[in-house]
């Protein structure tokens, strides 16, 4: 049962970071400089990666302790390599319409314990974009990721998990006019192939709705924006967690300042549960929320990016049907001579949970500190050439139990062709 348990808040812990470092974004399609080849008007562009990484806590587990006591498999380190190979096409329909897809397969080998660590994964995308007259667009595109989440311990096999999700959205915002609006539309569905983690953690998220802006400057839009969303999981061991939510944002985009691009925006979420999970939890819950992203752009050699967010992620645990989490990450990258590009960044989570349970022993409310920061270099062979070294140091401080605690460090070099 405690094996159990810690796998999940692992889990918990790193699918927001896992799906974001490992998702393959059609939008990254129109940045494609490198040479590739075409076939009519059809662009094709392969890329390969090999990746030898030494993580030092494979399964992220707390110090072993002086009396030999360890929390799963013990504090164990593993030389890990990926490699990484992928083909993007684009596909222009006139001068308006343009269809876009991708698709990526990874290898992990381990050095320790590879019986129960090597996996692979898949990402495939494909997508839709029109931009026509008087500003209205469309645009629709569905990604798929079949991955796992990581072991345990030497014990605990992985467990395979696969998501699919769609969006298509309409907006509206002619170039010289001043009014803006849009309509979106997200489904998405979760599921994992062990039937344990099934009854918990499988379920389908529909959110729809639309936002209605005015330009205060050419390239800068305030707003305000309204979604429903609807989350069901349909085994009925999990129906206490199917719910509904109600958010509003307000914000600001495009051009924020002279040198500084993105999005601020800020808004409060209300979210009521269809039952109760035990007599004392409330079906109601309200909350703020945060979704900020901007680029500062110094000079054309610098760039500096922040994040900042604040939401509601659904939960793995047996007691809690969602925690807070409130993320804050900066990176900055400078172009050196000599083809070199240096980077350091660095991020603190809070993940606050909503109910308190018991432990060893301890009963409290759980939140998780996770630190991260760490420094990049590379260098670039040819265009289509590219060296890199990064270093990374990940820990978490749990405010509950130490059976969550882990430190972290991983040093990774790569060599990656995009052609």
């Amino acid at each position: 049962m405690k094996i159990h348990r810690a796998l999940a808040g692992t889990i918990a812990a790193l699918l927001v970071l896992q799906s974001a470092a490992n998702a393959l974004s059609l939008q990254d399609l129109d940045t494609i400089k490198t040479p590739g080849f075409r076939a009519g008007r059809t662009e094709f562009h392969p890329y390969y990666k090999l990746a030898e990484t030494y993580d030092s806590n494979i399964y992220l587990v707390p110090r072993d302790q002086a009396n030999g006591a360890r929390v799963g498999g013990g504090v164990l380190g593993s030389w890990i390599t990926r490699n990484t190979l992928g083909l993007a096409v684009k596909q222009p329909i006139g001068k308006l319409q343009t269809l876009a897809a991708g698709y990526e397969f990874n290898s992990d080998l381990y050095s320790q314990q590879s019986s129960v660590n090597n996996n692979t994964s898949q990402d495939a995308a494909l997508g839709y974009n029109y931009k026509g007259a008087h500003g209205i667009g469309l645009s629709f595109d569905d990604y798929y990721q079949n991955t796992t989440d990581p072991a345990f311990s030497e014990l605990v096999q992985r467990q395979r998990r696969w998501r699919n999700r769609f969006n298509a959205a309409a907006t509206y915002g002619p170039e010289h006019g001043r009014l803006i609006a849009g309509i979106d539309y997200t489904n998405q569905v979760d599921k994992y192939l062990n039937p344990a983690f099934a009854q918990a953690l499988n379920h389908n998220t529909n959110r729809f709705g639309g936002k209605l802006g005015y330009k205060v400057q050419p390239k800068t839009n305030v707003y305000g924006a309204y979604h429903h969303e609807i989350i069901h999981y349909p085994i009925p061991a999990a129906l206490d967690k199917n719910n509904r939510s109600e958010q509003f944002d307000a914000g600001i985009e495009g051009q924020l300042l002279q040198k500084v691009f993105g999005q601020v925006q800020t808004g409060f979420v209300y979210r009521r549960y269809n039952q109760d999970a035990v007599p004392t939890t409330s079906r109601i819950t309200r909350n703020w929320t945060v979704g900020t992203a901007v680029t500062w752009v110094p000079t054309i050699h610098s760039t500096v990016e922040l994040d900042l967010r604040r939401g509601l992620q659904e939960s793995s645990d047996a007691i809690d049907r969602f925690y807070i989490f409130n993320d804050a990450f900066i990176r900055a990258k400078h172009k050196l001579p000599w083809k070199l590009t240096a980077g350091v960044f660095a991020g603190v989570s809070v993940n606050k949970y909503s109910e308190a349970q018991n432990t060893g022993g301890l009963t409290a409310v759980r939140r998780d500190d996770i630190y991260q920061e760490g420094a990049t270099l590379s260098y670039d062979i040819k265009e289509w050439i590219t060296t890199g070294l990064e270093y990374q140091h990940r820990e978490r401080n749990s405010i509950f139990t130490g059976q969550f605690n882990y430190d972290d460090h991983r040093t990774t070099v790569s060599l990656a062709l995009k052609y």
